[in-house]
């Protein structure tokens, strides 16, 4: 099933190009980047996607995080890098997508691992961040309900309180006057 599945996303991503429709190859693929495990591969047809529509800075993440050396992509890695990896590997690391903010080097295609090993991309640093992400892993639908839900509770219970102040305050305004 995951193979049709990729399969079919690809088939809308080259039709929409095919179209012309840059627009909703980019709103399929995010949707996918947003979901997807990282995907070197996925990260490069975005890349492109992003390159055709003029938008550089965000074409030279995802060309730069697939580990691609084409040629064509340069101009736009380069800018990226130049934007974002002057400042250290935090900084690089930090606009990455969440899916990409992988915690091995290993998992990275071996350009990108290279760039943050030469940005000083510490192993120690490595074993904090996974302890951070085990700590604040993102919410599920389930996680985000219950908050709303008891956050609803909390809200009645104050307005019932308050509306029960209002009826005491005036049933003792009344036995006083």
């Amino acid at each position: 099933m995951p193979k049709q599945n990729k399969a079919d996303y690809l088939a809308r991503v080259e039709k929409a190009v095919a179209e012309g429709k840059l627009w909703r190859a980019k709103e399929i693929l995010q949707g996918k980047i947003a979901a997807a495990p990282f995907d070197p591969a996925l990260y490069e047809r975005f890349g492109t996607v992003l390159l055709a529509m003029g938008d550089l800075v965000e074409a030279g993440k995802y060309l730069f995080l697939a580990g691609t050396n084409e040629p064509e992509y340069l101009d736009a890695k380069v800018l990226y890098l130049s934007r974002y990896a002057r400042n250290g590997w935090q900084n690089l690391y930090g606009t990455f997508p969440s899916r990409a903010k992988l915690l091995d080097l290993s998992e990275y295609p071996e350009p990108v691992a290279d760039e943050l090993r030469r940005l000083g991309y510490p192993e120690d640093e490595r074993r904090k961040l996974k302890a951070g992400q085990a700590a604040t892993k993102p919410k599920t639908f389930k996680d985000r309900l219950l908050d709303i839900l008891a956050i609803s509770f909390v809200l009645f219970i104050v307005l019932c309180l308050f509306a029960g102040f209002v009826v005491i305050m005036r049933a003792i305004a009344g036995w006083v006057l």
